[in-house]
């Protein structure tokens, strides 16, 4: 996942302590989010550069090393099934289909797309899904080292190149130096 324009938000949200450590949630710890100001845009069909996108210090992190940073210290619970939210006084009860409940300040909804939080906070139509007419498909493949610096040589975390004839588009994202996701594809 990269990270960009949100990051000094959650730089704000988190503890000094944890914040330090962002460093460990890095997809390459090599790379510094400093170093990097904007992410390439090319045509698809040409390979000319388009744009820089200007973005806030962005960064690929690992999603899973990202949630363990985020939680340390708290006593997060897997395998819950919402069932439904109460407001008593300025506190706030959740209930589980397990029978338990918590009580808290805040609740956060971080229960996906399809978020049940959301639709018993906003209502079902509001919590709806906006459909976008796209398809995107993922795949991981692994270079030489050569070909995986040739790749890198663009930029060192990812490029986007959208082909001006179809409207289709190519999003590579560097993982590591010799392990790459999808490569974009330009037409001579």
């Amino acid at each position: 996942m990269t990270l960009h324009w949100g990051n000094h938000h959650i730089e704000k949200c988190l503890p000094p302590q944890l914040a330090a450590r962002m460093i460990e949630t890095y997809a390459d710890p090599t790379i510094s989010p400093d170093s990097i100001t904007g992410l390439p845009i090319y045509n698809g069909k040409t390979g000319e550069l388009l744009l820089d996108m200007t973005a806030d210090r962005p960064i690929r992190v690992s999603r899973k090393k990202l949630r363990n940073l985020f939680s340390e210290g708290l006593d997060v619970q897997y395998g819950k099934e919402f069932v439904g939210i109460k407001e008593e006084g300025d506190r706030v009860k959740v209930s589980f289909k397990d029978g338990t409940e918590v009580v808290g300040d805040v609740v956060v909804g971080c229960d996906g797309a399809k978020s049940r939080v959301r639709e018993v906070i906003c209502g079902k139509e509001a919590a709806a899904l906006t459909e976008a007419p796209n398809e995107m498909f993922n795949f991981t493949v692994q270079f030489e080292a050569e070909q995986a610096k040739f790749v890198r040589s663009k930029h060192p975390m990812f490029a986007l190149a959208i082909h001006p004839d179809h409207g289709s588009n190519y999003w590579l994202s560097s993982k590591s130096l010799f392990l790459l996701p999808i490569t974009p594809v330009f037409e001579n």
